[in-house]
């Protein structure tokens, strides 16, 4: 989103705690809200861990959706990694926001954050054709995963 290094006067999910996220430096959100977009973001985990939220809200998002703000729209609110909503379910929610915003007329960017892939592991959802990924035919989980997430995304921008 901003193109800097992140040397941060705190570690891990400290973060959260903050008001402002560098509201010095010019974001790729503020130039879109500059020129007249409205900003959305999306994704499955907590909006506040790592101070998410403070960053979205510091650098040009209005439109915020996380676990908490998505529990009431998805499919399935029980459906969920470590982390929050599966991929398929954000990416499904984030079409659903891409079809609405189209049709508004409105200049709007919408932004998606997946996170099946996370370390160490990754997370792979039920909605997956290629469920298993082997390296030296050994079952490898976090290629699993990067294959699952990519189908899932390929299928986002093949109705886009």
């Amino acid at each position: 989103q901003c193109g800097i290094p992140l040397f941060a006067p705190f570690e891990g999910n400290a973060s959260a705690s903050v008001s402002s996220f560098f509201p010095q430096n010019i974001c790729l959100g503020d130039i879109l809200k500059n020129s007249g977009y409205e900003n959305y973001f999306v994704q499955g985990a907590n909006l506040r861990f790592a101070g998410k939220d403070v960053f979205l809200k510091s650098h040009g998002f209005d439109h915020l959706y996380g676990a908490e703000e998505l529990k009431t729209t998805v499919a399935d609110p029980t459906y969920r990694n470590d982390w929050g909503f599966y991929d398929d379910t954000v990416l499904d929610e984030t079409w659903k926001k891409f079809e609405e915003l189209s049709q508004s007329g409105k200049r709007f960017s919408l932004f998606a954050l997946t996170v099946d892939t996370h370390h160490p592991d990754g997370f792979i959802s039920r909605t997956c054709e290629r469920k298993r990924y082997d390296v030296d035919g050994k079952k490898n989980l976090s290629f699993s995963a990067v294959s699952c997430s990519q189908e899932h995304i390929a299928a986002l921008i093949e109705k886009i």
